[in-house]
């Protein structure tokens, strides 16, 4: 079963947690969000919650990586970070050896559970004067879309 859970309700904190293999047809809200963001010329934060997520398939990797690039300039400009929750530590330093060879147009940052990721993000909030919304609710909406699953 592949589900994607999103939540724009903290924005411009966009929230998406993926339960098994994500694909193109389910991440296209979040996508769909993230481009009114960027056309709105809003600076945003996202946290992507794949602990529960499994391997994309190359097609999907493929649609991914062709939007990012679509989307490249103003990604650099207005997404002002992007936390990815993978508990498996061997998995997380696999990620980040993928994305250190692709020139990723926004900060990202690996981290092992939810609280890391709300913690990172909102210091990025804070460091661009973003509104902040409350950090506890976010944290307690992605626990609620993982235990969905």
């Amino acid at each position: 079963m592949d589900q994607i859970v999103f939540n724009d309700e903290f924005s411009p904190l966009l929230l998406s947690t993926t339960i098994g293999p994500p694909n193109p047809e389910t991440m296209q809200v979040h996508w769909s969000a993230c481009e009114q963001l960027l056309q709105e010329e809003r600076p945003f934060v996202t946290i992507h919650d794949l602990a529960k997520a499994s391997v994309p398939s190359a097609e999907f990797r493929e649609t991914e990586l062709n939007w990012i690039e679509r989307n490249r300039e103003p990604m650099s400009k207005y997404l002002v970070g992007t936390a990815l929750i993978v508990a498996n530590p061997i998995l997380r330093l696999a990620f980040d050896l993928v994305l250190l060879r692709r020139d990723m147009p926004m900060p990202y940052k690996f981290v092992a559970n939810i609280e890391d990721a709300t913690a990172w993000v909102f210091d990025k909030m804070r460091e661009n004067d973003m509104l902040l919304p409350d950090q506890e609710k976010c944290v307690a909406a992605l626990h609620a879309a993982r235990e969905k699953a």
